[in-house]
């Protein structure tokens, strides 16, 4: 994100302020709140956008907008934004959506996608991150320390940083560390900052509660923020287990901004439904019931520059009830399972996310690093970089494990490496598919 300047910050909190007052609505009120925002920018989109308006006709044939018609628009693919990028820019950008600007997403699905987003949706995603924050209960005056992906002249990145990682005083200090650097170093600069919290990926929090695991370092958060990917209960307790800390999550993406964040009571990921439309539909189309998984597509009200409409963002979501246990009336995500692209596929064209630990399979095979990767049905590649000494692998005992945690079906191929390297933008994926469905469109189970 963008970094805001001082009239930007003065919007980030008048829209902050105005989230506070939405998220006290009844669930009535705040579903009427929503459907203006996206009648708004769906209007907008028919208006002004050359890709929509052929499409969004049917939706305002009757002279108003017609949600049940939007509900039945094609998704849109990455795939048609790369292809027709200026088509779906609309001539102008209106004044109250600020400046627009170009940007490029990580690249973790295979390619960068190119996007556009007017400064309306930068703030409106500013404003959504504060609000967890504040749900969160994190303090302005403690320090920060983010391990990402950072452009090499990102300001933070030099030793003892800068100051003030959110409005309020004092204002406490905001530390930055690039992902790409061995796990070693990361947490060598951990204990020297000890900071408060920390922020970063998924399989980070993992690497670095093994490694500090196993040196018996004492290193402990207040709390630790998850960006960038799924979430799993074993990464959850390694984090309280060494560091002490609760893990809190949120989702979103590069193109999207902010979607869903964690709540602190209920534990469900709520949707920020002021400023976005975050659908969970099957593979044919038809929406999802509670605790279903399926296709997330999201639609945002606050980019003017390029409207997304119910953009395929590629991945997995399990949806969880309209009114949450908390009492908050958002709705809500029991949990993002993760990208396309790491879902393996039966011969019947099932998708499912195996759930594979690399400090399950440790019992069985010593290793330093790992990933499981879909080669053929029937067949998983265990790619992975062996302990020190190369010590004996039972194999046996790794096919056992395959085959109670993915199924019978699949057995194992180990091919040892010196390194597993990241994706681009940082990502590291435990789990990936390199198999072309034959007959994928049958469901997704969840395993």
């Amino acid at each position: 994100m963008a970094d805001l300047n001082e009239l930007d910050v003065a919007k980030k909190q008048r829209y902050r302020a105005e989230l506070a007052r939405t998220e006290t609505l009844s669930r009535e009120a705040l579903a009427e709140y929503a459907q203006a925002q996206l009648a708004g920018i769906v209007q907008f989109a028919w208006r002004n956008v050359p890709y929509w308006r052929k499409r969004l006709a049917p939706v305002f044939a009757g002279g108003g907008f017609d949600a049940a018609t939007f509900a039945r628009v094609p998704p849109l693919t990455r795939q048609t934004i790369a292809a027709k990028l200026s088509e779906l820019t609309p001539a102008t950008v209106p004044d109250y959506a600020g400046p627009a600007s170009y940007g490029l997403t990580s690249g973790s699905t295979g390619a960068p996608l190119r996007y556009r987003t007017s400064s309306s949706n930068e703030i409106a995603s500013a404003a959504l991150t504060e609000r967890s924050f504040d749900w969160w209960q994190l303090q302005c005056h403690r320090s920060l320390a983010g391990i990402h992906f950072f452009p090499a002249d990102w300001p933070n990145l030099v030793e003892g940083g800068s100051w003030g990682w959110r409005n309020g005083t004092p204002p406490g200090r905001s530390l930055s560390f690039q992902i790409a650097e061995h796990v070693d170093k990361q947490l060598e600069w951990l204990q020297r900052w000890r900071p408060d919290y920390l922020s970063t990926r998924p399989s980070q929090i993992e690497a670095l509660a093994e490694v500090a695991l196993a040196r018996g370092l004492d290193l402990s958060f207040l709390k630790v923020l998850s960006v960038g990917g799924p979430v799993s209960q074993a990464c959850r307790e390694s984090c309280r287990q060494v560091f002490g800390a609760e893990i809190y999550d949120t989702y979103g993406s590069s193109e999207c901004g902010h979607l869903a964040a964690d709540c602190p009571d209920c534990r469900m990921l709520h949707v920020s439904a002021e400023a976005r439309l975050v659908e969970v539909v099957r593979e044919d189309g038809s929406a999802c019931a509670v605790g279903e998984v399926g296709r997330v597509l999201v639609t945002s009200y606050s980019n003017f520059a390029m409207p997304l409409l119910r953009y395929d963002i590629g991945d997995y979501a399990e949806l969880g009830p309209a009114q949450a246990p908390c009492g908050r009336p958002l709705p809500s995500l029991v949990r993002v399972l993760g990208r396309e692209t790491e879902a393996f596929i039966r011969r019947d064209g099932t998708r499912f996310f195996p759930t594979v630990l690399a400090r399950t399979l440790q019992v069985v095979m010593p290793l330093k690093q790992v990933q499981f990767v879909q080669t053929d049905y029937g067949l998983i590649e265990i790619r992975y970089v062996p302990a020190d000494g190369n010590p004996p692998i039972d194999q046996e005992a790794v096919q056992a494990y395959v085959k109670a945690r993915i199924g019978d079906e699949f057995a194992a191929r180990l091919v040892p490496l010196a390194d597993i390297p990241r994706q681009p933008g940082g990502k590291y994926f435990y789990h990936r598919c390199e198999v072309k469905p034959q007959a994928a469109g049958r469901g997704l189970a969840l395993t």
